[in-house]
């Protein structure tokens, strides 16, 4: 499950924020899912950078991950105005992680009135992948960090003896 952010471009409205669906928006009032999901993107930020690939970012905090990319909009004051995804990485099966990802994307920006390129969303596809990748390689790294540890373990518990 992806949840998104986007700041309003007026700065005077309030930010759209979307759980469950990119289609399914907070509603201004409900300031307690409005936060968690910005203390969710803020921890999962300051995680492994990955990219930029055509303005587009990507952070991995475990199995949680952030991707901002800059819509075609700007704000009031002529700054870029990204759509920042929130999500974790799946554990089981991910064969259709980035094309799902890639699609959450372009719907929550349709829903919002935000424009995506064509190449910021090969980008987002791109980094999903990426993010899957270094996440496989982190759970094998650590499969073999922890074979080695229980050897190491069983080796000085023969040698003791």
């Amino acid at each position: 499950m992806i949840w998104f952010w986007a700041q309003s471009l007026d700065n005077k409205s309030p930010d759209m924020f979307a759980t469950d669906r990119p289609t399914n928006l907070v509603p201004k009032e409900d300031e307690h899912t409005r936060s968690r999901i910005v203390t969710r993107i803020s921890n999962a930020s300051r995680g492994v950078l990955i990219g930029p690939v055509a303005g587009v970012v990507a952070h991995l905090a475990g199995s949680e991950f952030v991707i901002k990319a800059p819509c075609e909009e700007r704000d009031v004051a002529g700054r870029l105005a990204p759509v920042v995804a929130v999500g974790s990485i799946p554990t089981g099966p991910s064969e259709g992680f980035a094309d799902d990802t890639t699609r959450e994307f372009r719907e929550f920006a349709a829903t919002i009135n935000r424009r995506l390129l064509p190449a910021t969303l090969r980008a987002i596809e791109n980094l999903a992948q990426d993010l899957l990748k270094k996440k496989r390689r982190t759970r094998r790294l650590l499969v073999s960090v922890g074979c080695v540890v229980v050897l190491a373990i069983l080796l000085l518990g023969w040698w003791t003896m």
